[in-house]
This record gives C-alpha cells, sequence and structure tokens, in this order.
C-alpha cells in the first residue's frame, strides 16, 4: 500500500485573540509533498480555513489543542527567583 505521506507538520504561524493560524507540511521520506495554512477562529469555535484530508484535520486539531493548554498554563516558577 502506498501513502501519500508519512509524517505532518506543524507549526503556529500566528496568533491573536481572534484567532489562530497554523502552517502545515506533509512530507514523505522527509521530503515536502503537500504544505498549507489553516486558520481556527477563536471566537466561533471553528476551522475558518480547514484542511480537505480529514487526518490532517484530526492532526491539526490535535496540534491545537495542545497549543492552547500549554497556552493555559501558568509559567513556571522557579525557586531560585524572588
Amino acid at each position: 500500500a502506498s501513502r501519500d505521506w508519512d509524517a505532518v507538520r506543524f507549526s503556529v504561524a500566528g496568533s491573536s485573540p481572534e484567532q489562530i493560524t497554523l502552517c502545515y507540511v506533509c512530507e514523505l521520506g522527509h521530503v515536502p509533498v503537500e504544505s498549507g495554512t489553516l486558520i481556527y477562529d477563536l471566537g466561533s469555535e471553528i476551522w475558518r480555513h480547514a484542511p480537505k484530508d480529514p487526518r490532517v484535520h484530526r492532526l491539526a486539531t490535535s496540534y491545537l489543542h495542545a497549543y492552547r493548554a500549554r497556552l493555559s498554563r501558568p509559567a513556571a516558577i522557579s525557586a531560585n527567583h524572588t
């Protein structure tokens, strides 16, 4: 069975109080075969520019969830700082 891609990489391209923009790259054998930009609307909690591939959509949603969880955690306070 041949694969369209074997890895998807995401990065946050931009973030504002209204939206989060992700870039993604699908790779096959470490070579980019597809890429795009996804925009998530924070007010309505929906993808405004959603990926067409349901696999990328699922992975992008997971990445976004993890990114938002990291943002909502308070910064770790070092014991060395007073």
